[in-house]
């Protein structure tokens, strides 16, 4: 018995085959993907297109009645089968016809020697319906190719898919896509940056950057436990781990970690810095600094909350700032510089007040050219501006990338000895000789530190209590 449907595309998705029936409708009542509209094709205009794009790779039976009429190109009642593979095609009808089109690069219509098939069983004009009869089984599938077995899951299975089944369109058969396996959850190790260090193994089985190694993945077995210790290279220090995708962290070196799954970590180094001013023996702690890194909180150059505090905790208690400043002094008007070398300068009262409100750097008295040195390792850079500062050729700005998110800045330089991109190595490449160049009359170098873009403080924190710098995390940076 024949059946009748709406021209439509049955699809063996994954070579499944699924038969499906379809009520004739009006063509003009066709909801995407499906589409009906009046066609041309070489000069012959056709009353409507049914069009629909396949998936790739997937098998496609369209079957149509040739019927019977002055131009049928196969005997009357004849059942031809028309398998298109992984094209987008669409059927152009008319009261005379039927066209299939390949959008692949070539078109046919479907019978031989005519552009057109009788449709006298396949189109109905007065409803606008194409009309198909479809009546065909696919063979079974007796083989297949496959893809490689996924990793071993926590379920003690691996899995694969099919990629080809033979024969041609088949369906069904019994393709083997699992199969048991033992679980051993990988450990995969990254560091950041690379160039900060190595991590190893207590089993020596993970060497990821150690001794020219890079074995940075082992699969262990379930719930056994692995030490791994970071290695800093010498001019960086270790910071802490990271997993879970940064939701958990720890500062302990070497750390333990359980493998009852599987686990990426992270070995985070940051830079550990060399002094830039290479005279007098100067040290962080011995060199004259003129103004702090204000940890208040206030936004970078503000004077909204009338504070200042150095990296020690000393701060400014008294209000009232030295006149034509943001430089403030304690209530017993004793002198700054508890564990430090603090003078202030001579123009805002000296080391009897703490300046200055907001500032994201050292600065450092310095005479004219005395020579400026990269205090780590990087790229350096001429910017036009740096985040707090639009205008960084005003004061002659040297800028060194150190990788990891960390960045240093060297303003007021009387002349610059680095070019765009070169490289510089810690404590060995002059990159500058110090100036006033933007700041008339005051010889210094300003040292700015910042990390994602926000300024930090190298010396760290090591005041009493919590740090009231909130927009980062200070840690020592100085070796």
């Amino acid at each position: 018995m024949k059946k009748i449907i709406l021209v439509s595309m049955i699809v063996l998705a994954g070579f499944l085959f699924s038969k499906s029936a379809f009520a004739v409708v009006d063509c003009s009542t066709l909801t995407p993907p499906y589409s009906c509209v009046p066609a041309n094709v070489y000069g012959t205009t056709y009353d409507s297109m049914i069009s629909w794009n396949m998936d790739a790779g997937s098998c496609y039976f369209v079957y149509y009645n040739v019927g019977s009429g002055a131009n049928r190109a196969y005997p009357s009642n004849d059942y031809q089968h028309l398998y298109i593979f992984g094209q987008p095609f669409f059927f152009l009808v008319s009261v005379n016809g039927i066209w299939f089109q390949d959008f692949g690069g070539g078109d046919w219509p479907l019978s031989t020697g005519s552009a057109y098939l009788s449709s006298r069983d396949l189109y109905d004009s007065t409803n606008q319906t194409i009309l198909i009869n479809e009546n065909w089984d696919p063979p079974a599938c007796t083989s297949w190719t496959y893809s490689d077995w996924s990793a071993c899951q926590q379920d003690n299975t691996q899995t694969r898919t099919i990629l080809t089944s033979s024969p041609s369109c088949c369906s069904g058969g019994s393709p083997v896509l699992s199969q048991t396996c033992v679980y051993a959850p990988p450990l995969t190790v990254t560091r950041s940056p690379e160039s900060g260090g190595g991590v190893a193994s207590s089993d020596d089985e993970i060497q990821c950057g150690v001794n020219q190694l890079n074995y940075c993945q082992v699969d262990y077995p379930l719930n056994s436990e692995v030490e791994l210790e970071a290695i800093p290279n010498s001019s960086y220090a270790f910071a802490y781990w990271e997993w879970n995708e940064g939701a958990s962290s720890s500062t302990n070196n070497p750390e333990t970690f359980t493998m009852d799954a599987a686990l990426e970590v992270t070995a985070v180094f940051y830079p550990t810095f060399a002094f830039p001013l290479q005279i007098n023996n100067y040290t962080p702690y011995t060199a004259p600094i003129s103004t702090v890194f204000d940890h208040s909180g206030s936004a970078q150059y503000s004077d909204s909350d009338h504070i200042v505090i150095a990296f020690t905790g000393e701060m400014s208690e008294n209000q009232t700032a030295y006149p034509g400043s943001t430089c403030y002094e304690k209530n017993d008007s004793s002198a700054f510089g508890s564990g430090f070398n603090y003078t202030g300068t001579s123009g805002t009262g000296g080391a009897y007040y703490l300046c200055y409100n907001g500032h994201p750097g050292t600065d450092y008295p310095a005479a004219n050219n005395t020579p400026i040195y990269a205090v780590a390792d990087g790229i350096a850079h001429i910017p036009s501006s740096f985040p707090g500062v639009s205008n960084a050729q005003t004061y002659n700005t040297v800028e060194i990338d150190h990788q990891n998110g960390y960045k240093t800045y060297y303003l007021h330089f009387n002349s610059q000895n680095v070019t765009e991109n070169q490289q510089v190595y810690k404590g060995q490449t002059i990159i500058g000789y110090s100036g006033d160049t933007g700041a008339s009359g005051a010889y210094h170098l300003h040292l700015e530190v910042q990390r994602d873009g926000i300024p930090i403080d190298p010396y760290g924190w090591t005041g009493s209590g919590a740090d009231p710098y909130t927009r980062a995390t200070n840690i020592t940076l100085w070796e």
